[in-house]
């Protein structure tokens, strides 16, 4: 009945598979010198989060990152670079929220707003000072979005 897309991109960057070349390499560089998730969160987390983020915001992606597998980490990524729904986009026919972080690099705003444009019902919420992890840069006025949302789709 809805959809909600946040910090998110219809295509992983562009056409040039260097860019995708260049991107694997730096996000699994530390992996790849025998880092462990551990004690390769902290830079694979370098420029996500905005100048806003709440100060518990880089502790908790830290642990939540060191959680994930290494295998399964890498396998995201792969799958990621490969990634491309930009002719779904015009297709969404339901309301839909897009949530971006105002200084998100991974998911730029200018992005965002392209894709809001071509969604037939869809919402644009920025929200400011925040970077790709607006969840946990500001998770007050993040969940308060999301509730809005839900609310308004389920009294529609």
């Amino acid at each position: 009945r809805s959809l909600l897309l946040y910090a998110t991109t219809p295509s992983f960057g562009g056409r040039d598979p260097s860019f995708a070349d260049a991107f694997l390499r730096v996000r699994l560089g530390p992996l790849d010198a025998g880092l462990s998730m551990a004690d390769a969160a902290p830079r694979m987390l370098e420029g996500l989060m905005g100048a806003g983020a709440d100060p518990g915001a880089a502790p908790a992606a830290i642990a939540a990152l060191s959680a994930v597998p290494a295998p399964v980490y890498r396998a995201t990524l792969r799958c990621l670079t490969t990634f491309d729904r930009r002719d779904a986009l015009a297709r969404i026919a339901v309301p839909s929220l897009l949530i971006a972080g105002e200084q998100d690099q991974a998911a730029p705003l200018r992005t965002l707003q392209r894709m809001a444009a071509t969604i037939s019902a869809a919402r644009l919420v920025v929200i400011p000072r925040v970077g790709h992890l607006a969840h946990l840069e500001r998770p007050v006025i993040f969940n308060a979005v999301v509730a809005s949302f839900l609310a308004s789709v389920r009294g529609a």
